[in-house]
Parts: structure tokens; sequence; C-alpha cells
């Protein structure tokens, strides 16, 4: 094999172009490469932060929500049992007023019942007096 001299002075160029455009092209564009690796990086741990903490606030919030929601469940409860309360004392108060008045009823129908066959028990006597005095065509004593 034949080894030129133009080998050698090529070689030298190249090793010469290498060592002093290497601090000045490669290196830099090394670093931000490096750089733009670090940021994706950076990048991917801050994602999974914000995910982290997206969730811990999230539970934070069901929690709160299901204590309103037993909170709410509670007062409804509540409502419902005084309503029932409230309706109970009413109608027993529309039973008690509807049993007086039905009592009231009562005592003035018998009163009336009373009236009735008193007037009933005269206007019989006297209907009878002159039926029979119509049928025996003569007036009857008591």
């Amino acid at each position: 094999m034949d080894l030129d001299v133009t080998l050698i002075v090529q070689a030298v160029i190249l090793l010469t172009v290498l060592a002093t455009m290497g601090p000045i092209l490669l290196n830099p564009m090394l670093q931000v490469l490096d750089l733009r690796e670090k940021s994706i990086a950076g990048a991917k741990l801050e994602s999974v932060q914000l995910l982290a903490d997206t969730k811990q606030k999230e539970q934070q919030l069901e929690a709160q929500l299901e204590g309103a929601r037993r909170q709410a469940l509670a007062e409804r409860s509540k409502l419902i049992s005084e309503a029932r309360e409230v309706e109970r004392k009413l109608l027993d108060s529309a039973r008690a007023e509807a049993q007086a008045q039905l009592e009231v009823a009562r005592k003035k129908l018998d009163e009336s019942a009373t009236a009735v066959r008193v007037t009933l028990e005269s206007t019989s006597r006297e209907l009878g007096k002159t039926i029979a005095g119509k049928v025996l065509s003569r007036e009857v004593a008591s």
C-alpha cells in the first residue's frame, strides 16, 4: 500500500480543523442538546408532580363533597322528621277539634231530639184525642 504525503497532510488538516472547530461548534451544540434533554426531563418530572398534586386535591375535594353530602342527608332527615312531627301535631289538633265539634253537635242533636220527643208526645196526645173524638163522635177526656 502506497501512503502518500497528501494523506498525511489531509489527516493533519482534519485534526487541526477538529481541534480548532470543536470548542467553537461541537461543544456548544453538545451543550444545547444536553440542556434540551435536561429540560425535557425536568418537564416530565414537573408534569408527574403536577399530576400527583392534582390527584391529591381531587381526593381532598371528593372528601369534602362526601362530607357535604352526609351533612345534607342528615339535615334532610332532620327536616323530614320535624315535618312529620309538625304533621302529627296538626293532625292530632285537627282530630281533637273535630271530636270536640262532634261532641257539641251530638249534644245539640240530643237536645233537639229531646225537644222533638216532647213536642211529638204532646202533639201525639192531642192528635190521639182528636182522632178518638172523631171516631167516637164525641170529645175524649185526657
